[in-house]
């Protein structure tokens, strides 16, 4: 069994298991979606994958196409979301995000300093504004000092 073949059969596990979740909480209601309408869907788009990579898997192993494996850039990603979840209350969201989108855009996709910099403060901002303002999101603001009404 290839890594392909492995990978593609544990989409389909995990795959039925959320289906059989979101059934559950109900898939459709007879005016409106369910609470486990886009979980279904989702795992049924993964179910196919899986699927797809199960029966048809790559060519050629990952080693012999002379293409790297990119595990230090899955740490430091993995490391960064964990990082993300305890500092999120003291530091505050755009804080946390900003630092985030840092991470992962300098370290993990390899972008220029200003690239980074400049992508992670416009989304760090546009996200908060979107969740705090429009959609009333009560995000933790951190060491950001805002106005009340915000």
């Amino acid at each position: 069994m290839t890594v392909d073949r492995a990978l593609g059969a544990g989409a389909l596990l995990l795959a039925a298991l959320v289906c059989l979740s979101a059934w559950k909480y109900g898939i459709a209601r007879p005016n409106a979606p369910g609470a486990g309408f886009w979980p279904f869907l989702i795992a049924v788009v993964m179910a196919g994958l899986g699927a797809a990579l199960a029966i048809r898997p790559g060519r050629s192993p990952l080693q012999s196409t002379g293409v790297n494996s990119n595990w230090k850039g899955f740490w430091i990603a993995l490391a960064s979301m964990g990082f993300f979840v305890p500092v999120l209350v003291p530091l505050g969201y755009p804080a946390s995000m900003w630092l985030l989108l840092m991470v992962q855009l300098r370290w993990v996709e390899g972008r220029s300093w200003t690239t980074a910099l400049l992508v992670a403060s416009a989304a760090a901002i546009m996200s908060f504004v979107v969740f705090r303002l429009l959609l009333h999101v009560p995000l933790p603001s951190g060491i950001l000092p805002l106005p009340r009404n915000w």
